[in-house]
């Protein structure tokens, strides 16, 4: 987490960690490195349109629940007013969870 980074704060339970410190970005004529809020912000827009290229069914709040739900813990142990839910986990959130069962009779 750097200086100039936002914290979760008041929004811990709906609030995701994204990269943001010397992202790879284009700029004219090439590629530099960025940092900044505006280089986390497209970690988290892509990751929701992954979600939807992957998950048609599933409604905008089901993926940012998705989100919150597969993000990894840092900072303090659970939901934190520094880093919320945790840092965005796209292979996370894409893993199969829960079971599967096939109920069977005579």
């Amino acid at each position: 987490m750097t200086w100039y980074s936002n914290r979760a704060g008041d929004s811990e339970l709906s609030y995701v960690t994204a990269p943001g410190s010397s992202i790879l970005s284009t700029i004219p004529g090439g590629y530099a490195k960025k940092s900044g809020t505006s280089m986390a912000a497209p970690h988290v827009s892509a990751a929701v349109a992954i979600l939807k290229e992957e998950f048609p069914n599933l409604t905008g709040a089901q993926i940012v629940d998705l989100l919150l739900n597969s993000a990894t813990d840092l900072g303090a142990t659970g939901t934190d007013e520094v880093y919320g839910v945790g840092l965005l986990n796209l292979d996370g959130a894409t893993k199969a969870s829960g079971t599967m069962s096939i109920a069977m009779t005579n």
